[in-house]
């Protein structure tokens, strides 16, 4: 069992450099038609340290992304798929401010209670495919939402600052 004070400095980090979104693959050649959605959760910075310690505590995996000219250090990645990503979503959301309610709509995520969804033999079931991508919708359109106020309160911010004489 993780303790609860490594869930919150975890749910933190995840609220300060973390994102929770649905992603889509669509199939080409003879799986044209096919609708793949996989909950995936993230979490990027310099330090490749902190990422060790939850994909000890969570799983999910490790990568790089090399420097560009707009980002010139090093970027580690640590990301949960799926199943890891719903855990680790689970066990940090009640400790989260910031991403709270990104959170709590991926919690509704649906998955496979026995045999997984795959292949002709087991097809993911039409509402499935349907309520995942709600929840991407959902996600994406909270995000924008935030986004806007965001940029409204940098707004108030410059306004005041410039009626202030500073």
């Amino acid at each position: 069992m993780i303790d609860k004070e490594f869930l919150a400095w975890a749910a933190g980090f995840f609220d300060g450099e973390g994102s929770v979104i649905v992603s889509v693959s669509y199939g080409k050649g003879k799986r044209k038609g096919a609708v793949w959605t996989s909950l995936k959760a993230t979490i990027g910075q310099c330090d490749r340290a902190p990422l060790e310690r939850l994909r000890e505590e969570f799983g999910g995996g490790l990568n790089t992304a090399g420097s560009r000219r707009d980002r010139p250090s090093l970027i580690f990645q640590w990301g949960a798929v799926n199943r890891e990503a719903l855990n680790f979503l689970g066990a940090i959301h009640p400790y989260t401010v910031v991403k709270a309610d990104e959170i709590a709509i991926a919690l509704r995520y649906p998955f496979s209670t026995g045999v997984p969804w795959r292949g002709r033999a087991n097809p993911m079931p039409e509402w499935v495919r349907e309520r995942r991508l709600e929840i991407r919708e959902q996600l994406m359109e909270l995000r924008a939402v935030k986004k806007i106020a965001v940029s409204a309160n940098l707004a108030k911010h410059d306004d005041a600052k410039k009626s202030a004489g500073t």
